[in-house]
Formats: structure tokens, sequence, C-alpha cells
């Protein structure tokens, strides 16, 4: 059975229900084929945002995910199906994003005003995740900032941005040097500065890794290098073996007013 639900489009501050219709027979194969996918990549990187969605599956539970492309809202779907699931994004496009059940709530804000709308939320979260997303504005530290303000009590962040090694990784299509991506501002985000910003507002870390390179992933990286290298294209688990990410998993164990340490 088919159902549809109400996507909102962020202009300015006017949001405008779209309806979409949603899963069909002919995506079960997909879906089962995707899901194995996500619950592999949970098993070869214990620290990837899956793994927190997973552990976040409750009716209690709100996640909200900065940055939410790429079938974010279908990993939610059928990852942590219980909570309720927040998906913002500041690109123009909405062609890969559409919401998978009556509980998720999909936002596009331009990037210049995506502080502004993170700010407008008034209901906390027990999960906020941020891939990917502080390299592509032009101040992450302030958007940092709004994200840690939507963080509940008790709840915790999630970040993974490019980290300062990449800048002298080598070029491959699909990016592996920070500069293959033309949507990368500047130079990648400051780890020890975001650190700093994070316990100046409570947080405590439970993760920090300036190179992610888990060893499952980074053994398949190894084997698949000389064709990566070869064909200059990034494969799957190039990233781990280079250590392309850097990621911050933290928890809210004290409350201050975030834009105060900007």
């Amino acid at each position: 059975m088919r159902s549809s639900c109400s996507f909102f489009s962020l202009s300015g501050t006017c949001f405008k229900p779209i309806q979409i219709k949603l899963l069909s027979c002919k995506r079960l194969l997909f879906l089962a084929f995707f899901y194995l996918g996500l619950r592999l990549r949970a098993l070869f990187q214990p620290q990837c945002k899956e793994r927190y969605l997973i552990a976040h599956n409750s009716s209690n539970c709100c996640v909200l995910d900065v940055g939410c492309l790429n079938n974010s809202s279908l990993r939610a779907h059928l990852l942590a199906p219980k909570c309720h699931y927040i998906g913002i994004d500041i690109w123009q496009s909405i062609d890969s994003i559409e919401p998978f059940s009556d509980n998720q709530e999909i936002y596009i804000a331009p990037p210049h005003r995506i502080i502004f709308n993170l700010l407008q939320l008034s209901k906390k979260s027990s999960l906020v995740i941020a891939a990917h997303v502080l390299e592509h504005v032009d101040q992450p530290f302030c958007l940092l900032s709004a994200l840690m303000g939507c963080v509940e009590e008790s709840g915790f962040i999630f970040l993974a941005f490019p980290s300062a090694k990449s800048v002298n990784f080598p070029r491959r299509n699909r990016t592996l040097n920070y500069y293959d991506d033309p949507s990368h501002l500047r130079s990648p985000p400051d780890l020890d500065k975001a650190l700093d910003l994070l316990r100046k507002n409570g947080f405590s870390t439970h993760f920090i890794s300036r190179s992610y390179k888990p060893f499952l992933a980074y053994i398949i990286g190894f084997a698949l290098e000389p064709l990566s290298s070869l064909l200059r294209v990034r494969l799957p688990c190039t990233w781990h073996y280079y250590g392309f990410e850097t990621i911050i998993y933290a928890q809210r164990v004290g409350y201050s007013t975030p834009l105060d340490n900007t």
C-alpha cells in the first residue's frame, strides 16, 4: 500500500507542503540491498552516523540531520523507523530528498539562512547529525554553535568533515583531496577550534579521530588502492585507507548559550 506525507520546502520563512508518493513494491529489492549496505557500513565503520541512528531508534528520540541529501531520509527510515526525523539541507536541488514516513520532516534552506532556520526550530533533538556540512558553509563555527543549541540535555552530536591532511591527498574523481570538490570552501574546519567550542558549551567528547581509519575498512581500502590509483577515482573505503574524515561524537553534559562563544 502506498502512502504519502508532507514534504516541506523552505523559502525564507515560508513553509510550503508538497505531497510525494512513497514506497512501491518495485523498490523492495533495492531497499533490501540498501539496508544490507547500511548494516555492513556500520560493521566496517563503527564510528559512522548509521551506528548512532540505530542507537536512537526510539519513539522518544528526535534526530536532526543537517545535510540530509544522499538518501539520508531513507537511511533513517530503515535504521531508526521509530524516531522523529528532521532533515535540513543547504542545497537548492530537492531531487534526491523525500520523506519516507509520517514522522519525517524535510526542509531546504539556502546556505546563508541555514543558521537562522536552525534557531527557529522549537524542538530539541536527542541526536544532531552534521556529516560533511561544515566545509560547505561560509561560517562553519557559527553553524556549529547553532547545531549545539539544537541538542537536548544529555543529547548527542555527531560531526564528520574532511581532515586537515586531506589538502595533501592525491587528486581523484569522487573526491579524495579536499580541493577535488569545488563546493568545499577555503580549508578544512579546524578540529581543535571545534573541540574548544564544544567544551565551552557543556559537551563531553566520547570519540575523536583527526583522521579516521577503521581497521576493516582500512584493509579493504588498502587492497583497492592500486585500482583506485590506476583509475584515479575514489573507490569504497579509499577514504578510510587515507583517513579522509575527521569524526567527533560528543554529549551535552551541561548547558550554556552557544552563540556566546563564537
